[in-house]
């Protein structure tokens, strides 16, 4: 099993197309069967490694390298793969994982912690708490711009095609 980080590039403009930041995707496995891809929406502005992360689907571990190569083609020069690292989860208890890394990255520089929070999360947001030393160029997210930067970054991804 391996975490992949990923990254898809966001433009905005009609005619001319101008770039206007990053969407820093994961997909982490939290078991021997099952990965979830998340969006990461910002870093907590009061906390230490911890990242806000928005659940866009579960999917079964064999599917992974075949959503990879779905979003590579649909999103063309886009999207890249930007580390895969091998990784073994456990669950430390209901909505709650601990995924180690056998080696560290270049850009995941730690084991992380992937925790689901009721606090943040909605009927229509899922959003789980990321725990790790990451080596990322993220914003930082509030609680009250943490819902709207997880809408945002759905509709530049199209959530409907998963």
């Amino acid at each position: 099993m391996n975490i992949n980080y990923c990254i898809l590039k966001n433009y905005k403009g009609l005619f001319k197309k101008k770039h206007t930041g990053n969407t820093h995707l994961l997909f982490i496995p939290v078991s021997k069967n099952v990965s979830c891809y998340v969006a990461i929406l910002g870093k907590l502005k009061d906390e230490n490694n911890m990242y806000a992360t928005q659940l866009i689907t579960k999917t079964p571990n064999v599917l992974v390298d075949k959503i990879i190569d779905g979003e590579l083609e649909h999103f063309k020069d886009r999207f890249i793969l930007v580390e895969k690292i091998k990784s073994i989860p456990e669950k430390l208890e209901d909505g709650n994982y601990k995924i180690k890394l056998t080696k560290k990255g270049k850009y995941i520089l730690s084991d992380l912690e992937f925790i689901f929070s009721d606090k943040y999360s909605s009927n229509k947001q899922k959003i789980f708490l990321l725990t790790g030393n990451l080596n990322l160029e993220i914003e930082n997210v509030s609680d009250v711009s943490m819902k709207v930067s997880g809408v945002k970054k759905m509709s530049f991804i199209g959530k409907g095609r998963l």
